[in-house]
This record gives structure tokens, C-alpha cells and sequence, in this order.
């Protein structure tokens, strides 16, 4: 049986705690580019999570929230309050009939936002930079990236994404490129919440453990 027509029977507190046990973690791209007008957009391959495409009852739920990046509205908010304004403007629910503003003159972007739960989600920004993200860094908790060189990453911007838990780095040119990086910079987490990635060799290290491999494939290579 693939469809259990007694669901809207069930009780509402039960309803919504299946609702709730559907909801697991993801790996959420996002990426910020520019178009011919100079105009930032927003892309994601990530589909939209299927909880929110079943019905009314279970989108009511605020599982997930609507979030936006545009930078334009976030100079509106610079005040002493920023972090707490920005996250109640940029993490809202989805208002019916809402109608979004055109860009004079250019056409309208398709995908304006994205649905995250940043409780559990992860959110990968790969190569782009970490700037482009300030508007909501101070309530992100799970970050992806990727960068070849540490050294010219900016990693200093980090400090922007005060309440990050976990951090995932994607390392292209390899772990060695990356050794020292836990006594070299200030992480915004503990180093244990620190996870290396070597994409062409499926290595995966986190916090001392990666210092550790690093080390071994030095001596490896000398030997």
C-alpha cells in the first residue's frame, strides 16, 4: 500500500509529529553570481524539500523557512540590531499572494530564495566568497565551502558566521595544501567540528585527525 488514505483522521499532534520524523538532513547549494546587468542572482540545484510540495498542513508546520540573500535590502537594516532584524526579515514563512518586486528594466530572476532548515541543513556555498553570504551568516550553523588556497581564501571573513557549529571544507589540490590550517587560522568552531574533504580521493578528516593525516602523507612522500 503506497498511500494511507486514514491519515487526515489521525489525531493533529500525531499528524504533526510524522510530519516532523519526514524531515532529514541536507546539503543545501547555493551560490550568488552576477548577470549581464550586474545584477546579483541566486542559483540552487537543490530541489525543494518534498514535505513542503504535500499540503497546507504540513508547509503551516515553519519546518522549513523562506530564505533570502539580497543584498540591496540588507543595507537597509545596519543598525546596532542588525543580526536579530535581518534573520526575522530574510527567515520568513511563505506569505500567500505575496507578490516580488521586478528589477526595472531586467528581467526577473527565477529563484529568489531557498528553503533551509538551519538546525539540521548544511548550507554549501562552494567556491563563492564568503561575503556574499553576510546577511545571513549570523544564523547559518552547518557551512560548506570549497577553496584551493587557504592562504587566499579570506578565511578571516569567517568571523562573520558567529553561530556556525560545523564547517566543511572541500580541498581540490589535495590535504597537504591545508596542513596547519588549525594552528593557522581562527575557526569560528571547535576543531573537532572541522571536516576535511579530498574529492579526488574520497579522504574524508576532521580536526586533529586531519593534522595527523597530513602528517603521515609527508612522511610518506620523504620516505
Amino acid at each position: 500500500m503506497t498511500t494511507f488514505h486514514s491519515f487526515p483522521r489521525l489525531p493533529l499532534e500525531l499528524r504533526e509529529q510524522i510530519w516532523k520524523d519526514t524531515v532529514e538532513p541536507r546539503t543545501v547549494d547555493v551560490r550568488r553570481v552576477r548577470d549581464r546587468w550586474s545584477q546579483r542572482q541566486l542559483l540552487s540545484s537543490t530541489p525543494i524539500p518534498a514535505i513542503l510540495q504535500s499540503c497546507r498542513e504540513a508547509r503551516n508546520l515553519g519546518l522549513y523557512k523562506r530564505v533570502h540573500f539580497e543584498v540591496d535590502v540588507v543595507k537597509k537594516f545596519e543598525n546596532n540590531h542588525a543580526p536579530e532584524v535581518l534573520i526575522e526579515k530574510f527567515f520568513t514563512p511563505d506569505e500567500q499572494g505575496e507578490e516580488e518586486p521586478e528589477n526595472v528594466g531586467c528581467p526577473k530572476t527565477e529563484q529568489r530564495y531557498v528553503w533551509l532548515d538551519l538546525d539540521i541543513d548544511i548550507l554549501d556555498i562552494g567556491t563563492s566568497a564568503f561575503r556574499d553570504y553576510n546577511s545571513i551568516a549570523s544564523a547559518v550553523k552547518r557551512l560548506k565551502f570549497e577553496r584551493d588556497d587557504p592562504d587566499g581564501s579570506h578565511l578571516h571573513e569567517l568571523k562573520e558566521f558567529v553561530s556556525v557549529d560545523e564547517i566543511h571544507i572541500v580541498c581540490p589540490g589535495g590535504f597537504w595544501v591545508w596542513a596547519g590550517a588549525l594552528y593557522d587560522y581562527n575557526w569560528p568552531c571547535a576543531e573537532e567540528k572541522l571536516v576535511f574533504i579530498e574529492p579526488f580521493s574520497g579522504r574524508v578528516a576532521r580536526g586533529m585527525e586531519f593534522e595527523n593525516v597530513c602528517r603521515q602523507d609527508l612522511e610518506d612522500d620523504e620516505s
